[in-house]
């Protein structure tokens, strides 16, 4: 193996280390799944660094160049300093924090470590001590005996089922607080004995949970989540050789028990995305099972046995047209240069409306088969035929309305699992309501779009535009030609990134289309369980999160939204960072900082009245940098206008503090570029209180009441390009003000 040397700098004192690493293995990044195969050996003494390294130009056609490294470090070379120093830099997500001399070039921007569990004593405890929480924080009320059993104080076992219950959802919720790379039992220097016990304390509390009528269905489901979060923390503590093998392949075992027992649907996939998590620390043969567990929640192939079974050759495909570019019009004309007919030409009456049916006949390994196209205009139902056994696949290509037209649709749609369809959104970044859409059809399989969708048009008569070709046009003939032939979802994704996408979305490692395969980016814009978090961080399912009673949107004043104590519903911060994705890719001040998805939701925090309603905080969530957003408890019910409003706000304040790239300079405009993406969000959204929210978003930040709705929401309104605010915009905004108001403001922001 080559060597070569990481340079990192200590993000508390600015000292610069560097040290010498081995070169296990080089990865060409060319696609989402391609570090899939990087594995490592967790407890063999070696510190082990997944590397991603873009290089500073492209190929010429717009595609990044990137690959992944697997690097080693020897423990024992690296000092107690130089350790805390590399975790920080690692989970701190900051630009270039680590190095490397692999070739020129190259900036590192993203890794993952088994730095937490090879050098565990520095970042927990010295040894297992019962009598302290295993965080070390005895407020975690995480403790276990030496016996193996967790308990909520120390010294005091379980009285009964439900204390055990409790015990054990503790410990999970504590896990899933904790810092990518750690896990409970490093941190607490648990012995191979503990972990022994452990395990076969949760064996038992697993039958009694099963067997007793003590606790309620729910109740009993919330233990199998809990057991499945802790066995991952007991398998990321594990190494691969001895009697450490032996304990890690039982508690496998143990946790694949659970998981093809598992009835719960979004409980399964949860236990299955966390087995994935882990996975590349398992031993080959249970790296093998987790890769066939991984295909039922990312399906390896589109349903084809399903849609050509007994001798079925018929695609069926439901198509709404989305309004304006004349995509009705355009899209027939392409499906005509594909080589459909027009069987019918239907009726686009707004009282008797019937689908223009177009039909394309090929022949596949001898047989012939049939593509029957109902081409419809679109009325906010994306998803009118997904009840229909008719239809295979339901598509809407069109405008996307920031998101507008994907949630409105959902509201419009009638009851259905999707069992068997594919859903094809074409528009712009629909990656923003994957939840939403898969919330609502669990078993449907989905692709839709990261970024934004590009099409060419042509000029037609009465100064009107008509749609020719574009992006999501010809990713759909992808999946069409790949679904007659048979084709893997691998070869289907190679297919799309070769001839659908432009050379602007040429970014291998994502593309612009999520397909089932894309697991990772898929669970970056998923919160399975409702409680806020996004699925790709979320360790721990909970299946009952408490409802938050809404107030008026506008009134910002703080109450008590959480007095027992649990876990709140979260969707309201999970849809706020969709939102804030869609809104950052259309800001020229963020070029710098989007068109990855990284705004991520991390559910709620603790705060007091004067703490922020919206937090964020920059760090590394599964290898990728990304800006996480928290919401203050004390404000949970301020409603969806408020709440995306006042996140674009926060968002535009934490680029501009910590983003040394952030564009803009002058403080005033900095602000007022915040204002008004927010005044973006309430144009935008469904709600009718612009103003109020407006203008109680003013007064709750202590800025002059001269900053009126009427000013910020008119410049959004005279926009047709930069409709979600830009500095030029501001500048425009500052020259409404009145100098007291101007004043005002500049020293408001000092």
């Amino acid at each position: 193996m080559s060597t070569t040397n990481i340079r990192f700098r200590d993000p508390q004192t600015g000292q610069m280390h560097t040290v010498q690493a081995e070169l296990v293995k080089k990865v060409k990044q060319d696609n989402p799944q391609s570090t899939e195969a990087l594995k490592h050996n967790p407890k063999d003494g070696k510190i082990d660094l997944f590397v991603q390294a873009d290089k500073n130009y492209s190929d010429g056609y717009g595609k990044t160049n990137r690959e992944s490294y697997h690097l080693q470090i020897n423990s024992t070379a690296l000092s107690n300093e130089q350790v805390k120093a590399l975790a920080e830099a690692l989970r701190g997500g900051s630009d270039n924090a680590i190095q490397i001399d692999e070739g020129r070039g190259f900036t590192v921007f993203s890794a993952q470590s088994d730095i937490y569990s090879e050098r565990s004593r520095l970042f927990g405890q010295d040894r297992h001590n019962p009598n302290v929480s295993l965080t070390g924080n005895d407020a975690d009320k995480v403790f276990l005996s030496r016996n193996g059993v967790f308990s909520t104080a120390a010294g005091t076992a379980p009285a009964n089922l439900k204390e055990s219950a409790k015990a054990l959802y503790n410990a999970a919720e504590t896990a899933d607080k904790l810092a990518e790379g750690q896990n409970l039992f490093s941190l607490g220097e648990v012995s191979q004995t503990t972990k022994k016990n452990t395990l076969s304390q949760i064996r038992e509390t697993l039958e009694q949970a099963r067997t007793s009528s003590e606790l309620s269905p729910n109740e009993a489901a919330q233990v199998r989540s809990s057991a499945a979060t802790v066995l991952t923390e007991m398998l990321s503590s594990l190494g691969n050789k001895g009697t450490d093998a032996k304990l890690k392949q039982q508690a496998f075992a143990q946790l694949n028990q659970l998981i093809q027992n598992e009835t719960i649907g979004g409980l399964k996939e949860s236990m299955i995305f966390n087995a994935v998590r882990v996975q590349s620390g398992l031993g080959d043969v249970d790296r093998a099972t987790v890769d066939k567990l991984r295909a039922e929640i990312a399906p390896t192939h589109p349903p084809t046995d399903q849609w050509f079974a007994d001798g079925k050759r018929e695609l069926n495909i439901s198509f709404a047209a989305g309004h304006g570019e004349g995509f009705y019009e355009g899209i027939t004309d392409y499906f005509k240069q594909q080589g459909f007919t027009v069987k019918s030409e239907g009726n686009r009456s707004s009282w008797n409306a019937e689908p223009r049916q177009l039909q394309l006949t090929k022949r596949i390994n001898g047989e012939e088969y049939k593509v029957n196209v109902d081409l419809r205009d679109f009325k906010d139902d994306s998803f009118k035929d997904i009840a229909n056994d008719k239809y295979d696949v339901v598509v809407y290509q069109g405008h996307s309305n920031l998101g507008n037209n994907t949630r409105n649709s959902l509201k419009n749609a009638p009851d259905a699992t999707g069992k068997d369809k594919l859903i094809f959104l074409g528009l712009c970044s629909g990656k923003d309501n994957i939840d939403g859409v898969r919330e609502a059809f669990p078993e449907a399989q989905m692709v839709t779009t990261f970024n934004s969708s590009y099409f060419n048009t042509k000029p037609i008569a009465g100064g009107e535009v008509q749609f020719t070709q574009g992006e999501d046009a010809k990713a759909l003939m992808q999946i069409v030609n790949g679904a007659l032939n048979r084709a893997s979802w691998n070869d289907i994704n190679k297919g799309i990134r070769d001839n659908a996408v432009g050379w602007s979305h040429k970014d291998g490692t994502i593309g612009n289309y999520v397909t089932p395969l894309d697991l990772q980016l898929n669970a970056r814009f998923r919160d399975t369980d409702n409680d806020g978090q996004a699925m790709t961080m979320d360790r721990h399912f909970n299946l009952d999160v408490m409802e938050v009673r809404p107030g008026v949107s506008s009134g910002l004043t703080p109450r008590d939204n959480n007095a027992e104590g649990r876990k709140l519903n979260g969707e309201l911060p999970h849809l706020a960072a969709a939102f804030a994705n869609t809104m950052d890719l259309y800001n020229p001040t963020y070029d710098q900082f989007s068109h990855k998805g990284r705004i991520m939701a991390d559910g709620y925090y603790k705060g007091n009245d004067n703490d922020p309603i919206v937090k964020f905080e920059t760090r590394t969530e599964n290898g990728e940098k990304a800006f996480v957003m928290k919401v203050n408890e004390r404000y949970a019910h301020i409603g969806e206008e408020a709440l995306r409003a006042i996140t674009m706000v926060e968002y535009n304040r934490h680029l501009a503090k910590t983003e040394t790239g952030y564009p803009i300079k002058d403080k005033t405009e900095r602000e007022l570029v915040g204002l008004l993406t927010a005044a973006a969000s309430l144009t935008y959204d469904a709600g009718y209180r612009d103003a109020a929210v407006f203008e109680a978003l003013v007064k709750h930040y202590n800025l002059p009441a001269g900053l009126r709705w009427s000013d910020a929401g008119g410049l959004i309104d005279q926009e047709h390009h930069d409709y979600t605010g830009s500095a030029q915009m501001a500048r425009k905004w500052m020259e409404k003000l009145s100098p007291e108001t101007l004043q005002a403001l500049r020293t408001a922001l000092q």
